[in-house]
């Protein structure tokens, strides 16, 4: 890294809490399952199949299901699978990414 030039590498949990308080600044309904830590290691409890998007957002007729990543991770393939079906029914599924400088 250059003199001066201050690292941006943040971690998914820190761009989680920046969207959701983003959210909620603006009026927005926010659903985050969070991650916790069992003998096996982190896991959220779900029932069904893997890959659901972190949040669920919702304002007036808007509906928002958006998988947060940070710099080159990319989607699993069964959060590829939720959003094509989240799509087809027509609502909005989206990834935002937090770049990687």
């Amino acid at each position: 890294m250059s003199a001066g030039k201050q690292s941006t590498k943040i971690s998914e949990r820190e761009f989680t809490s920046m969207v959701i308080d983003l959210a909620r600044l603006s009026g927005w309904l926010v659903c985050h399952q969070r991650p916790a830590r069992t003998a096996q290691g982190w896991r959220t409890a779900i029932q069904g199949h893997a890959g659901f998007p972190d949040l669920v957002l919702a304002k007036g007729s808007m509906l928002i299901f958006a998988e947060l990543k940070v710099g080159k991770n990319k989607l699993s393939l069964e959060q590829e699978h939720w959003r094509a079906a989240l799509v087809k029914t027509g609502v909005v599924a989206v990834e935002w990414r937090y770049p990687e400088s």
